[in-house]
């Protein structure tokens, strides 16, 4: 969480932005301590911020970045609408921002 204050107060620019959501994206992706509840709450956070970036690639490549932290909170259950729904969420809204314009 602390991460994500920095990430609203410290960062100046849009480049700085999306490099600041790489990283915390990328610690997710390895991080493997965090039960199920939190780890969606951050995973949902980073989703949010990912979708909020200045340029359209930018929001589309973060989008797409988050949809693999997905992947890892359910794997005892691949087959099941409670997994596969926030990773499909995600596609949609990359595909949703490209539509766009």
């Amino acid at each position: 969480m602390q991460a994500f204050i920095l990430f609203e107060e410290a960062i100046p620019d849009s480049a700085s932005e999306r490099v600041a959501l790489a990283s915390i994206t990328g610690a997710l992706q390895r991080c493997r301590i965090f039960p199920a509840e939190p780890r969606a709450t951050l995973v949902h956070k980073a989703t949010g911020y990912s979708a909020k970036l200045l340029r359209k690639a930018d929001q589309c490549r973060a989008v797409l970045a988050c949809s693999h932290l997905y992947w890892q909170v359910l794997t005892k259950s691949l087959l099941s609408v409670a997994f596969w729904y926030p990773v499909l969420l995600s596609v949609r809204l990359c595909f949703g921002i490209l539509i766009v314009d």
